[in-house]
């Protein structure tokens, strides 16, 4: 399947540093459907396909398992921060 990510909700470690946590991805629904960042995850490793956009372009969402840390997702390179999922509203 493929989703499109178009809001994300942030938590602040001590540090100040942001994380997402959850991700509202547009389906059918008038409001779209709310998803934490592990069921993204593994949503990711079984195939399905998600995706973000911002500027006019595109960029593909991917799962990243850090060593002794839990995994995250985050955007593929590209040339633009538009796309960014921290560029993306909250909610």
């Amino acid at each position: 399947m493929k989703y499109k990510i178009t809001k994300v909700r942030l938590q602040t470690n001590g540090s100040k540093e942001e994380h997402i946590t959850h991700v509202l991805i547009s389906d059918s629904t008038a409001t779209g459907t709310e998803l934490t960042v592990s069921a993204v995850v593994e949503s990711i490793k079984s195939n399905d396909y998600y995706y973000t956009t911002g500027g006019g372009e595109t960029a593909t969402v991917e799962a990243v398992y850090p060593k002794g840390r839990d995994p995250y997702i985050r955007t593929k390179p590209d040339d633009t921060i538009k796309d960014n999922l921290l560029s993306l509203p909250t909610f």
